[in-house]
């Protein structure tokens, strides 16, 4: 039999302390002294063991998990030197980490035949003195084993305890990374929404985590409830979603020597947590000048000019001096929208109205629209946005811009995001029959305009299948799918809206034709 068999030996730790609940043998030793001790003192103890188990049968590896410390008074111990030999190396094939034997009861001595055999399959065989009892070793393990969890659970309190005075501190992300590096001993990242690099500690590892955002872009199609661990060199690299909702706000990337441990995680989870309350901190702060910038855009949209610019100046917001454009979005929730059209235009404040269709107002410095970058903004904000960019106008004219655009994108195939060009017929083209080929675009908006000066799409929903099926109301209900009360409600909201009966045959003749001549019927 060929002495090859060491390469399979247990895998050696670099501390005292291997795997979670795991004790090294050196450490057991040292803790009991003459009770055990190696039979090669060059033998090296420093690798773990994560269980103590007492066996006499031939062949225990079938009840081991793998990792143990084997006790054993060698009673089945086979007599010969081959079954010797065979008795270790199924030990070996087993994982079993460490062999004691004990002297005493059954062989006064430590048989020969069995140092060899250890000595040649690389398993490291420990003495047991005659009268030391097993328990006595058992007892030493656990021991141990507890007194190591308390050590862990102490220093994980403690990390808890630094991470949350890091995070209640003036500058909480670099405080927070620089706590969780030094608590797993490595380091700590947090990236974007888009995978790119916001703080690292310490800064030598920046390139090293430039290279992680193509796993944050796998994680981010998961959602916010999935995590990515691989390996980077000698270390084991975990990133986790920063979520405030189920909303996606950045990531968090640990790097710790391999293999991190259970309380590691832990305290990975915790510094999550808390960088998630700092978003959410953040987020209430800028829900307050978002609130500022929308107010700003609806008096703009109202026309008062004047009175816009007063409360801009208040709150330190610009306002456009010269022409403007209108970005209309929907398909994703409207705080998304907002904050993708500010990622496509950074140099900007941009003035916005979250809702079902989201619309903002930037200024034009005449420069090409980037709808790639809008595209991809659009894109890490959520799956199903559609998007529409206007031409340049006076700000004046910022309403019926506003209005044009989103009857425009109600008929823009989903995920779409398009520029409407400088004097195109946006929502102006006629019927496919012609009908409205007369009707000017100005003359169409006027008639329409208290129905498309908000977003009440169902109400010009009802008035067009109302005048298609000529004031049937059981027709025209059944093709909203709506009971007919609710479609009277409707009606009778948009004759309010719009100050006229459509029951009157001249009145209904102009609304058809201005809804047709805006691609609404």
């Amino acid at each position: 039999m060929s002495r090859n068999l060491g390469s399979i030996r247990p895998q050696r730790s670099s501390g005292p302390v291997g795997a979670a609940g795991s004790v090294s043998v050196a450490a057991l030793c040292d803790a009991l002294g003459d009770d055990l001790r190696p039979v090669q003192p060059e033998w090296p103890l420093d690798f773990g063991i994560s269980a103590v188990h007492i066996s006499e049968l031939p062949d225990p590896t079938i009840y081991l998990d793998g990792g143990e410390l084997l006790l054993t008074t060698g009673l089945a111990l086979p007599a010969h030197t081959q079954g010797c030999r065979e008795y270790v190396e199924r030990l070996v094939r087993g994982g079993v980490a460490a062999l004691a034997f004990g002297v005493g009861p059954v062989h006064r001595t430590l048989p020969p035949r069995l140092v060899d055999a250890c000595r040649d399959t690389g398993l490291c065989l420990l003495h047991v003195p005659e009268p030391t009892p097993f328990l006595t070793i058992t007892r030493a393990f656990w021991a141990a084993v507890t007194s190591e969890d308390r050590r862990e659970l102490s220093a994980a309190l403690d990390s808890h305890r630094r991470l949350v005075g890091a995070a209640l501190g003036a500058d909480p992300i670099p405080e927070v990374l620089r706590t969780l590096a030094r608590a797993v001993s490595g380091w700590a990242a947090q990236l974007d929404p888009n995978g790119e690099l916001r703080a690292v500690w310490p800064v030598a590892r920046e390139n090293d985590v430039r290279t992680l955002r193509s796993e944050a872009m796998r994680l981010r199609m998961s959602g916010v409830r999935a995590a990515a661990t691989f390996p980077l060199g000698d270390e084991d690299v975990v990133v986790h979603p920063l979520a405030v909702g189920e909303r996606v706000v950045g990531y968090l990337a640990t790097g710790a020597p391999s293999p991190m441990s259970a309380m590691d995680r832990h305290v990975v989870l915790a510094a999550c947590a808390l960088l998630s309350l700092d978003s959410v901190r953040g987020r209430r702060r800028s829900e307050g000048v978002m609130a500022s910038r929308a107010a700003v855009a609806q008096l703009l949209d109202l026309g008062e000019i004047a009175a816009a610019r007063q409360l801009a100046a208040r709150f330190r917001i610009t306002v456009p001096d010269g022409p403007v454009r209108v970005v209309v979005v929907d398909g994703i929730d409207g705080d998304a929208a907002l904050d993708a059209v500010a990622a496509a235009w950074p140099a900007q404040d941009v003035l916005g109205v979250a809702g079902d269709v989201t619309w903002c107002v930037i200024a034009d410095d005449g420069r090409p629209v980037d709808l790639e970058a809008l595209r991809a903004s659009l894109t890490m904000s959520g799956d199903g946005a559609r998007a529409l960019v206007g031409p340049p106008v006076p700000v004046q004219q910022l309403s019926s811009q506003r209005c044009r655009l989103v009857v425009d994108l109600r008929r823009q195939p989903e995920t779409s995001v398009g520029e409407v060009a400088v004097g195109a017929g946006s929502g102006m083209v006629a019927g496919d029959d012609g009908a409205a080929a007369g009707m000017a675009a100005s003359r169409a908006q006027a008639i329409l305009g208290p129905l498309l000066s908000r977003d009440r799409s169902d109400v010009v929903d009802a008035v067009a299948a109302y005048l298609r099926h000529q004031g049937q109301w059981e027709a025209a209900a059944r093709e909203l799918g709506v009971h007919r009360n609710t479609l009277r409600y409707r009606i009778g909201r948009a004759e309010t809206l719009l100050g006229r009966d459509l029951r009157d045959p001249d009145v209904a003749a102009t609304t058809w034709l201005a809804l047709r001549g805006l691609g609404l019927a």
